[in-house]
């Protein structure tokens, strides 16, 4: 296991562009989420050719001010 943080900018980026490409509204916590896999992605811990699963615990309904 591990642990890595993420920008609140990369945040909620990853969150305004998750509506749109995926159909979901996540909140702040699912933006970080995917930056953090992201970022995983990039730095070769993570394959993109694998199967990723990304657990979102809540809806961005909560925090539209932020989209």
């Amino acid at each position: 296991g591990g642990a890595i943080a993420v920008s609140d900018d990369d945040m909620l980026e990853h969150m305004r562009l998750m509506a749109p490409t995926e159909g979901i509204v996540v909140g702040p916590e699912g933006g970080a989420t995917a930056t953090a896999a992201r970022h995983l992605i990039t730095n070769g811990t993570l394959s993109p050719d694998e199967a990723i699963l990304l657990i979102n615990t809540g809806s961005g309904l909560k925090n539209l001010e932020l989209m």
